[in-house]
């Protein structure tokens, strides 16, 4: 049997694991001292406010990870890209990447993937 890779919208009830793993990464990567509850705000915001273009990925109908693809006037943004640790390795990223690279090339857009500097 091959492995069906798709992608879904996202729902309201992906907005808390998204959250957490948003914080869960800047509390990992950021040295500064932030406020907290400040920073959960903002990121709470966010998510609701580009949650129509947040994708779930799932894997032969296992949910796998996230990723959102966001229009700016002059390129694509690849956000909340994130698979889960137990389908990590298999090659998802690879083609989340590829698929939102033809998006790109549909649009005749960039495509533009910010991280941390110290992100692995």
């Amino acid at each position: 049997m091959y492995d069906k890779l798709t992608f879904h919208a996202a729902e309201t009830e992906d907005l808390p694991p998204l959250l957490q793993w948003n914080l869960d990464h800047i509390k990992t990567y950021e040295t500064a001292k932030l406020d907290w509850k400040q920073v959960e705000g903002f990121l709470g915001e966010k998510l609701r406010r580009v949650l129509p273009d947040c994708r779930a990925v799932r894997l032969n109908g296992e949910k796998a990870g996230y990723f959102a693809l966001l229009r700016h006037p002059e390129y694509l943004e690849l956000d909340n890209f994130w698979i889960f640790g137990p389908f990590q390795g298999q090659g998802l990223g690879s083609q989340i990447l590829r698929y939102c690279k033809g998006e790109a090339k549909k649009a005749t857009l960039p495509l533009r993937l910010f991280v941390f500097c110290k992100n692995e």
